[in-house]
This record gives C-alpha cells, structure tokens and sequence, in this order.
C-alpha cells in the first residue's frame, strides 16, 4: 500500500472526546461523503450514556453547522489513485502505457453505520419529556410538534433561551432541560420542608445506573454493576457532594422549619405582584397542580432576584473596568462585540499576524547579520551600507515586537475584562431570561385552573348522566304500563257489549273499568320526563270536545239502560263522530273533565277502539242520526 494513502484508522469515542473543536472540524471534513453526509469510523458508541451521547451530538451538530457555513468545508481532498483510475478507464483503449500498468486493487474500507443524529436527540427529547410529565411538569411545546423543532423549522425558532444549554444553543434539548429544572425544583421542595430525599439512597441509585446501561445496551458495564455494586462508589460519593452543595444553598434564608418557608413563598409571591392564595402542604405530594405550580413559580422568582442582585451588587465594579479598557478599543468593538466568536477570532489572528511580522523581521536580521558580519566577502560590501543594513534590520525587528507586545497587552486586557466581569454579564443575562420564563410560568396559570374544573366537572357529568337515564326509563315503563291498560280495558268493554248481562252489574263493570283508565291517566301526568313536559308546554292549547255516544248503545238503551250507555260514552269508546255538525263537550256525570295535556293519550285509546269487532254499518248509521238530532 501507498504510505501517502489516507487510513481509514478507527477510532474510539474517548479519542473524539480528547479532540478540540479545530481537530473535530478536521476530522469530519476528511470523512464527509459525496452526498454530504459524514461517516465517522468511531468504535464503542456502547460506551456512552445516553446524557454523553447527547452532548457529543450537540458538539458534532455544530461542527455540521459550521462547516455548511465555511466555503471550504464542502471541499475534499483530491484522490490521486482514483483520479488515474478514471483516465486510465477512458482512454485505455489508446494508450497502451496505461494498459501495461498493473490494475489498482481497490482500497477496501471497514467504516461503521452513520451515527443518525437526529434519532440520538429523538429518543433524549421523548424520555425527557415522558419523565417530565410523569413528574409533574408542563412541556414547553406538545410532543408532536419534536420532528419540527429538531428540524429547525421555521415556526419554532424562537424558543426560549432559557430552557437551551449555554454552551451549545439549540432546540433539540428543550424537554431535557425542562425535566432536569424541573427535578431541582422538587429538590428545592424537600430542602426547604426538611425532607430526606425520596431517590432510594445508594440502591436506588445504582438501580438506575443498571436502567441506564441496559437502555444504551452495555452489557458489559451491567455485568460489573450486578457483580460488584460498590463500582459505583465513587460516582455515588461525587453526587453526594454536590447534591449537599444544593442543599445548603438553593433554600429561602432565614427559615427554620416549614412555617416559615411558607411565609417567605407568600412574601416572595406578594413583592412580585402575585396576590393569589396560596395553602402550602407540608407533604408537597399532597398539594393540588395548582398549588405546585405556583410554588414553581416562587421557586423561579428566588432565582430570578439572585440574579438581579448579584448583577446590581457587581455592576460598579464592572463599569470601572469598562472605563479602564476603553482607551484601548476600536471604534467597532462594544461591549456586546466583545465578548462575541467573531471578536475572540478576531483578535487571534491579530496576534498571529503581529507575530509572523516580527518572525520575518527576525529572520531578515538574523540574514543581514550574517552577510554583514560573518560572510567572508562581507568586506566586498562597504562599511557604510554594512553598518545601514544592520540598522534597518535591527529597527524593523524592534519595530515587528513592538507591534507584537502591544497586540498582545491589548488582547491580554480584553481577556482580562471579559473574565473579571463574566459573572456580572452572566447574571444580567439570566435575569433577562428569567423575565421571559416567569412570562411564561403566568401564562400557564389560568390555563391550570381551567384543566382541573373540567376534571372536577367530568367527575360530576356521570351521576347526572346515569340519574337522567334512570328517568326517561321510568316515563318509557309508565308509557307501557298504560298502554297494557288500556288494552286490557278494550278487551274486557269488547267483551261486555258483545255478551247481554244484566243493568246492576254492567253499570258497576263500565265504573270500575272508567275508574282504572283515569287512573293511568293521572299516573302517566305524574311521570312525564321534563324534557317531554316542556315540548308539550310550547304546544296551543286545545279545547277538548265531550266524549261521543255510540249509536248503538243509544239503541239498545231500553235493554241496557241509561246508566250503562253513559258510563259507556265516558270512556271514550264511541265510534268517530260525523263532522256534519260539532257539538260542544257535555259534562260527565262524574263533573270532571280530562285535561288537555291527555288528549293525544284519550285519542290515541280511541283511535285504537274505532271500530270494535261487532258492530255493524247499522248501527253507525243510527249513531249519525242521533248525534244530528242531538
């Protein structure tokens, strides 16, 4: 093999780790492929987390990033070998230099799959966002729109600075961040409340990491858990160390017990303009969403007034400074340029520019001391211009270190500035963050309110819903009851007018008979649903006509007697009277007349009794003439 032939050496992931941006930069330019994509051959991706994976994919996003931007990061290097290989396949027919060369065998290269970036921040942001609902929390956006945002579309690319990582600012770890803010505030609760932590010590602990390591599938790493848990000491210890740190630090001053701390909230709470209740548990597990939400929102008001005064406490020293530097700045450089990319390379290659003058200068001294003063045939040269050259060198090396020195004092004294007052610019900018988070924190107040009254009223709708139910079956079992009444009744009056009994017990027979009919009648306005009761009340009302005589039983009146025929007529089971001439209602005998809400229910029982089995057209043609002589 050619030793000028690239290596496709593979790599391990502590080998990416240990490079700096400039050497990641480069070693992704010289495995980017044809369609733009990159093949990175890096073993032991196994080895990392999933919270390591994710930072290692913010890195290698914005090195993509960059080299899209750079106007030499699309280029690649030129293939000598493949570049002959291509000649040679066009004009091996005519060149028989190129055909008595031996073929080139073909480099075969072992590269691993390409590590899908998008997939990695896809699975963090989904288990983050999982954990922060399932925690208490409220995601920033709805877990739809992720595809989107990872995408960098264009509705999304306004999201909040606050919920993105400082170092690398991107949307593809909104949720994470939000879930691990999220978690210290659940921490704060157990501080300020004199609670243990819940996380389940040590065992917990390492339950979690054997969680972690199965889901990245490191077998190997679980094996060592679950052969000696103590492994894990070290990490446990440091966890601690910070976990205390928190402690005693994130926590309202001046309180001793919960009491306390709920005065302080609703303090806090009240010098921000927040006047509503709030009743603190002292189990936070037991307070309502409302009530947690509100104590998040206290929680990021204490950060947000440390940082307005850590800035207010650090801005006259940092105005001082400001004063000091501005005798060495350029028109261009503000304090926001500064503290820029653009201002730190800027300022860099100043340097590097001071200092290859001054190595040339040097250089050209170093050949006109030589010449003048070593050379043998220096004397060939007169004194005179010897001793000019000399002079000149020596007055542009001096020259070249002065603008050295001085580039580097006025570099040094920016760096100088941007670290001394790095906390004050850091506090004001989470303050200024902060402003935009608590916005937003307010914002989801009465949005809670309305989530919890519709689930209390969720809650309520079905007993309201089964009791209604329940009544619209009991209106539907009277309408049946009635019905097989009436029925009943037809078939015993049917009976009793085919059938000659005598006067007394017919007369009693039709009474019993009216009696039971008025009753269902009664019954059924008693167990009209509402919804019913309310359609019939927007009807007219309507006047009710007297019950029809039948023609026949006016006939047969001599045999029966008048009794019999009137209890007859009041029950409704005559035939339809002639339209040739209305008459208006006589009274019964009973002096009662049935409602108007019950016409559609009397008419129903005679429509169904119209024309009873028995009676013949004689005796409708009787009943006519004696309704018209009535």
């Amino acid at each position: 093999m050619d030793p000028s032939e690239p290596t496709a050496a593979m790599l391990s992931v502590d080998d990416i780790h240990e490079m700096s941006d400039a050497e990641l930069a480069d070693f992704m330019k010289k495995n980017r492929r044809p369609d733009g994509g990159y093949e990175l051959p890096v073993d032991d991706w196994d080895k990392l987390s999933a919270e390591q994976r994710k930072q290692l994919a913010d890195r290698l996003k914005c090195q993509q990033r960059a080299l899209a931007q750079s106007p030499t990061g699309c280029s690649r290097p030129l293939d000598l070998n493949a570049l002959d290989a291509r000649l040679r396949d066009v004009f091996g027919g005519h060149n028989t230099l190129s055909q008595a060369r031996p073929p080139t065998v073909e480099r075969q290269r072992h590269s691993t799959p390409p590590v899908d970036l998008m997939a990695i921040a896809r699975d963090s942001e989904t288990d983050a966002y999982r954990t922060l609902v399932t925690e208490g929390g409220r995601p920033f956006y709805p877990i739809d729109h992720l595809d989107q945002v990872l995408e960098g579309s264009d509705a999304h690319h306004e999201m909040p600075q606050c919920w993105q990582h400082r170092c690398v600012p991107s949307p593809s770890n909104i949720f994470l961040r939000q879930m691990e803010r999220w978690q210290d505030f659940r921490k704060w609760q157990n501080d300020n409340r004199c609670l243990p932590d819940d996380d389940g010590g040590f065992p917990g602990y390492v339950e979690m990491m054997k969680r972690v390591w199965t889901k990245d599938q490191n077998t190997k790493g679980v094996a060592e858990i679950e052969a000696d848990p103590s492994c894990l000491e070290s990490g446990w210890n440091i966890r601690q160390y910070l976990r205390e740190r928190q402690r005693s630090f994130c926590r309202e001053r001046g309180c001793d017990g919960f009491p306390d701390y709920a005065k302080a909230v609703t303090r806090r709470l009240q010098r921000h303009n927040f006047t509503r209740p709030l009743h603190l548990a002292e189990d936070p597990k037991q307070q309502d969403k409302l009530t947690t939400w509100v104590e998040y929102l206290n929680f990021e008001y204490w950060w947000f007034d440390y940082y307005t005064e850590t800035a207010e406490r650090l801005k006259p020293h940092h105005d001082k400074a400001w004063q000091e530097l501005k005798d060495v700045l350029k028109p261009h450089e503000t304090q926001e340029y500064l503290r820029t990319i653009a201002s730190s390379m800027r300022h860099q290659a100043e340097e590097d520019q001071a200092w290859a003058v001054m190595k040339r200068a040097k250089s050209h001294a170093a050949h006109v001391f030589k010449s003048t003063q070593l050379e043998p045939n220096r004397q060939c040269i007169p004194k005179q211009k010897r001793l000019s050259m000399l002079k000149a060198a020596t007055t542009r090396l001096n020259a070249a270190k002065d603008v050295l020195n001085s580039t580097k004092r006025r570099c040094d004294r920016i760096t100088d500035f941007i670290l001394s007052t790095y906390d004050y610019e850091d506090a004001k900018k989470h303050a200024a963050l902060h402003s935009v988070l608590l916005s937003w924190i307010l914002q989801q107040v009465p949005k809670i309110e309305a989530e919890m009254k519709q689930s209390e009223a969720s809650k309520a709708s079905p007993g309201r819903t089964k009791k209604r139910r329940k009544s619209y079956t009991t209106d539907d079992n009277a309408g049946r009851r009635c019905s097989k009444r009436q029925k009943l009744e037809h078939s015993r009056l049917n009976l009793l007018q085919s059938t000659a009994v005598p006067e007394e017990a017919s007369s009693t027979r039709a009474q019993h008979h009216v009696g039971i009919a008025q009753c269902d009648i009664q019954s059924s306005r008693r167990q009209v649903s509402p919804a019913r009761r309310a359609a019939r009340s927007i009807k007219p009302p309507v006047t009710l006509r007297g019950p029809r005589r039948s023609a026949r039983i006016a006939a047969r009146q001599n045999d029966f007697g008048t009794a019999l025929a009137s209890q007859s007529c009041r029950s409704g089971l005559g035939h339809p009277r002639s339209p040739a001439k209305p008459r208006t209602a006589p009274k019964s005998r009973a002096g009662t007349r049935a409602p108007a809400a019950n016409k559609g229910l009397m008419g129903s029982a005679r429509r169904d009794t119209s024309n009873p089995s028995g009676v013949s057209k004689e005796s409708t043609s009787a009943e006519t003439a004696w309704l018209t002589s009535r």
